[in-house]
């Protein structure tokens, strides 16, 4: 033995110890397992989608990283890495796996999404449904097909929101598309979008970009677009019978949530001394906190989070990081976690994160700096 064994599947170990002049020690050993990663899983059940409709993934296991493919081929850690929805706006099959070091990769999550066809004489509008937490701008794409390919030379649509939890902040256009043919007017909780320019393909025409107010509560608030609102020209057709499908901007993890820290932070070192400054630390860092569910409702749901602390140089720069799972169930969490500083870091900020889910990454409280 000359140093840690690596094992990529359950196996039986067992080992003696052996020195000169005296007896070999007894054999010593048993099985090790080696845990799976849980397979993805999707928000959508595979078969006929609405055009635009937003597929989410995750995997049960914390902390661990999905990949996907598209084009039918098996997804590997070369593939794209999930970080957001992935847009279904025509046929395809999705292919997933979830990774974690010290885990097996997880088996092959596959399902395939289908999209209504577009009859001729034709065409769909769509708003892709978005998620985030209070303060975030969130970019809702708008999708627009028709039958043929001879491309959209025009389009007009109005879209509705409330505007009491969202502010109007631009429209981005899509590729192959100029800023300059784009025009918008807002009012109130509606904004008008306008394009007329070079012919552009069918498919995701534009985002239209909206903050969610800091006062925001978590739920779901409907965006709608008005089908009497909506025009459209194409390079060879005029008229077009145009169906309408709306989308919802789910909000969660806003850092108004029940979920509060009850005492101060305390961080301790390696032979457990409080460390008050940041100058010469070095080794384990252990931070101590209770974590409080301030909400009413006494029937509280199960809630797992993950609590991340992370520590960052005096450039800023992210140099190591402790992920653990925390179950709020309980009104009450007090925990423990503890994170490694590298050798010769000058540690700019130690700083706690409270997530709903590495796969979503949507915070359940704002990044509180701890030291």
């Amino acid at each position: 033995y000359s140093g840690p064994i690596t094992l990529t599947e359950t196996a039986s170990v067992k080992a003696i110890a052996v020195k000169d002049g005296m007896n070999p020690s007894k054999t010593a050993g048993g099985k090790i397992t080696v845990g799976s990663t849980e397979t993805p899983i999707s928000s959508h059940s595979a078969g006929q989608v609405e055009v635009g409709t937003v597929i989410t993934l995750r995997s049960e296991t914390s902390g661990s990283m999905i990949y996907y493919t598209t084009d039918g081929s098996e997804p590997t850690t070369e593939s794209r890495r999930y970080s957001g929805g992935i847009a279904i706006t025509s046929d395809v099959t999705i292919k997933a796996i979830a990774v974690k070091d010290g885990y097996k990769n997880s088996g092959i999550f596959e399902a395939a999404y289908t999209v209504p066809k577009i009859e001729p004489g034709s065409a769909a509008i769509s708003l892709g449904s978005v998620s985030g937490a209070a303060g975030d701008t969130l970019s809702i794409p708008v999708y627009l097909f028709m039958d043929g390919d001879s491309g959209i030379t025009e389009y007009r649509f109005t879209m509705s929101y409330d505007a009491a939890k969202f502010e109007y902040q631009s429209v981005t256009p899509a590729e192959g598309a100029l800023a300059s043919d784009l025009f918008t007017s807002v009012s109130g909780g509606s904004v008008t979008v306008q394009y007329s320019g070079a012919a552009i393909e069918s498919g995701e025409v534009c985002n239209i970009n909206l903050k969610a107010l800091e006062s925001d509560e978590d739920g779901e608030y409907p965006i709608s677009i008005a089908k009497d609102s909506v025009k459209l020209t194409a390079a060879e057709q005029k008229e077009f019978n145009i169906d309408v499908t709306d989308g919802v901007i789910t909000l969660t993890g806003s850092t108004n949530s029940n979920l509060e820290l009850k005492s101060d932070v305390m961080l301790t070192d390696a032979s457990g001394n409080d460390i008050t400054d940041k100058s010469g630390i070095k080794g384990d860092v252990t931070a101590n906190v209770t974590l409080e569910n301030t909400s009413e409702d006494a029937a509280i749901e199960p809630m797992t989070v993950n609590i991340i602390m992370a520590v960052y140089d005096r450039h800023d720069s992210l140099v190591s990081m402790s992920v653990m799972d925390a179950d709020l169930s309980d009104l009450n969490y007090v925990f423990t976690n503890t994170v490694d500083i590298p050798e010769g870091v000058e540690v700019g900020s130690i700083k706690l994160m409270v997530w709903n889910g590495l796969s979503d990454i949507t915070p359940m409280s704002a990044a509180s700096t701890i030291l």
